[in-house]
């Protein structure tokens, strides 16, 4: 995914904005595990919200050239929402 634009086909995207902080959700369309990244314009420090569990943690991104890059990995048919808080 790129700035909002999802590069696969498999990937379900939505984004929404809420004031500083943009809520990022990825789904997983298809029957095989997907490992990508997402790239955003701008420097986010990034949360990942699992919608199974509930549980709310730090997810590992880097920062260059004024974007933020960040990995995903989503089970097959697995949903999951990222916090993206501008720095």
């Amino acid at each position: 995914m790129v700035d909002g634009e999802t590069i696969s086909a498999s990937i379900l995207s939505h984004m929404r904005v809420d004031g500083d902080k943009r809520i990022l959700f990825l789904a997983n369309m298809e029957g095989r595990e997907y490992i990508g990244k997402v790239i955003i314009s701008g420097s986010y420090s990034v949360q990942v919200a699992n919608p199974e569990d509930g549980v709310i943690e730090a997810c590992e991104a880097e920062y260059k050239d004024g974007q933020t890059f960040f990995a995903v990995d989503l089970k097959s048919y697995q949903g999951i929402c990222y916090i993206l808080s501008e720095t």
